[in-house]
């Protein structure tokens, strides 16, 4: 099986933005990786830059799935519902969905339990 990777935008990497910056979605899950650090040995986790193209997430999946976070899992751990592209499930643009499929990745990680962010 494939090693999970998790895509996250460098903080500060948007060029239009010298006073700082960072991805509100991707920062939410930098909090859960400081929560439950086993995820961390789980996951192959790359930081790129804000500007498109994505390089290394072009790489993988193609332009269409740049968004961030995104997480990239073997098709057969997967949500379903989430499309399969090159050989990988892709979940992004729903950090909800991202975050539940967390749990799955490694041992003592915590779910999500109100159904709303905040």
């Amino acid at each position: 099986m494939k090693k999970t990777v998790l895509f996250l935008i460098r903080p500060n990497s948007r060029p239009d933005r010298p006073e700082g910056w960072y991805c509100p979605d991707c920062a939410l899950v930098e909090g859960v990786l400081a929560y439950y650090p086993q995820l961390r040995s789980a996951l192959h986790i790359v930081h790129v830059d804000f500007p498109r193209p994505r390089a290394a997430l072009v790489a993988l999946v193609g332009e269409t799935f740049q968004d961030c976070p995104c997480l990239l899992v073997d098709p057969a751990v997967g949500p379903q519902d989430a499309p399969v592209v090159n050989g990988w499930r892709v979940i992004t643009e729903n950090t909800r969905l991202l975050l539940d499929s967390l749990p799955a990745l490694a041992p003592g990680v915590g779910r999500t339990g109100t159904g709303s962010f905040f």
